[in-house]
C-alpha cells in the first residue's frame, strides 16, 4: 500500500509513504461495504479521496507487518450514544457503543469526549483531564458522567463523542430553566413555577439537594412540608436526548410557624370561658380581669384553693381573696395582656 502526496493534479513518481505486505483481502476478510484509502473511498464505483475533515492525535500507530510488537485491531465504523440523567442535580450518565461496520462492539478503543460547556466525570464523580478519554470494554462501550455544575447555562451546546479512527457523534445539552420562583407558601405547602427550557421534555426538582418525583409542566406543588423548616430548590431540565441541563438559580422556602390558638377553657357546666363568664366584657361591656361566676373545683384549676378547702364555691367578679392562686385567672390575665400561656 502506497501514499501519494501532491499539491496539484499530478501524480508523483514516488510514492511518500509505503507500506508492504499488506493484504487487504485477508484483513477485510470479504466484508461488504467496506474500502480502504487514506480518508476510505464513497464507494466501489466512485473512488474520490477528497479530504473534507482530518485530525491528529500525535499517537504512535505506525502499520508495520514485519513487527510483531504491533497488534492491528478494527477501528469502529460507527457510535451511538446511551444516556441517563443522574439522581445528581446536573449529572447524566453517558454511554458510548464503539461499533463496527457488522454492528458488533470493538473492544479497547480510545472515546474522547468533548462537551461544549461542563466537565467529564468518572462514575465516581472524579473528574477527568481534557481531553477526557475513556477506552471502551470487553462489548465495545465507555461510560462517563456528564457534569454540567451548578451555575445556570442556557446555552449549553453539544457533547461530541470521538472514537479513534474518526466515527463521532453529537448530542445537545439541554439549556436550564429560568426564572424559577416560590409561590403561596403556607405552615405546610409551597409551589415552584419557572419558564420553559428549549426542547426540555421534563423537569427535576430538587429539595435540599435530594431528587423530588420528576414532572413534565413548569408548575410543582410542595405538600407535607413541616412548619418551621428551610428549604432550599432547583429545578433542572431534560431533552429529548435525556439529557440533564445545568440547574436554576436556587429559590428558599421557609415554611412559617402557625400562630399559637389557646384551646377554649371551660367551668363548670362547660361553659365557654370568655369575658362574659369571668366576671365582665361580652356584649359590649368592659372586661374584667378577675374573677369567675361560677363554681369550680380544684380538678378544673389544678392547684388548691387560697383558703385550703379544696373548693372555691361560687366566686364573683371582684369579690374577696377567695379566687387567689386560680389558674383560670391567670391565663386570662395572660391573654389580655398579649402573653402566651
Amino acid at each position: 500500500m502506497s501514499v501519494y502526496i501532491s499539491n496539484t493534479t499530478a501524480r508523483p513518481a514516488s510514492a511518500a509513504l509505503t507500506a508492504p505486505n499488506v493484504d487487504l483481502d485477508s484483513i477485510f476478510n470479504g466484508s461488504a461495504g467496506v474500502y480502504a484509502g487514506f480518508t476510505s473511498a464513497t464507494g466501489s464505483a466512485w473512488e474520490n479521496h477528497d479530504i473534507l475533515q482530518w485530525y491528529f492525535t500525535n499517537n504512535l500507530d505506525p502499520i508495520d507487518t514485519d513487527n510483531n510488537n504491533y497488534t492491528y485491531k478494527q477501528a469502529p465504523a460507527n457510535i451511538t450514544f446511551g444516556t441517563s440523567s443522574s439522581v445528581l442535580p446536573g449529572k447524566t450518565q453517558v454511554t458510548v457503543n464503539a461499533l463496527d461496520e457488522r454492528g458488533n462492539g470493538v473492544a479497547d478503543v480510545p472515546i474522547t469526549f468533548k462537551p461544549d460547556n461542563g466537565t467529564i466525570e468518572d462514575l465516581d464523580g472524579n473528574p477527568i483531564t481534557p481531553p477526557a478519554k475513556v477506552n471502551t470494554d470487553s462489548l465495545g462501550q465507555a461510560r462517563v458522567l456528564l457534569n454540567m455544575g451548578t451555575a445556570p447555562n442556557v446555552s449549553p451546546g453539544n457533547l461530541t463523542a470521538i472514537a479513534e479512527g474518526g466515527a463521532y457523534k453529537s448530542l445537545a445539552i439541554a439549556p436550564s430553566p429560568t426564572n424559577l420562583r416560590q409561590l403561596n407558601v403556607t405552615s405546610t405547602s409551597a409551589a415552584l413555577q419557572w419558564d420553559p427550557a428549549a426542547g426540555a421534555t421534563s423537569y427535576k426538582v430538587f429539595d435540599n439537594g435530594t431528587l423530588l418525583p420528576d414532572q413534565v409542566g413548569t408548575n410543582y406543588m410542595l405538600s407535607g412540608l413541616e412548619p418551621g423548616t428551610s428549604h432550599n430548590y432547583i429545578v433542572t431540565a431534560v431533552n429529548t436526548n435525556n439529557i440533564q441541563s445545568a440547574p436554576t438559580r436556587p429559590v428558599g422556602v421557609v415554611t412559617p410557624v402557625p400562630a399559637p390558638t389557646v384551646a377554649g377553657d371551660t367551668v363548670s357546666g362547660n361553659e365557654p370561658w370568655n369575658d362574659e363568664s369571668h366576671g365582665g366584657g361580652g356584649n359590649g361591656q368592659p372586661p374584667c380581669d378577675e374573677g369567675i361566676l361560677q363554681p369550680h373545683s380544684d380538678a378544673e384549676c389544678g392547684r388548691p384553693g387560697a383558703d385550703g378547702s379544696g373548693s372555691y364555691g361560687p366566686v364573683y367578679a371582684g369579690h374577696g381573696d377567695q379566687r387567689r392562686g386560680c389558674r383560670h385567672e391567670q391565663v386570662y390575665r395572660r391573654i389580655r395582656s398579649g402573653q402566651q400561656q
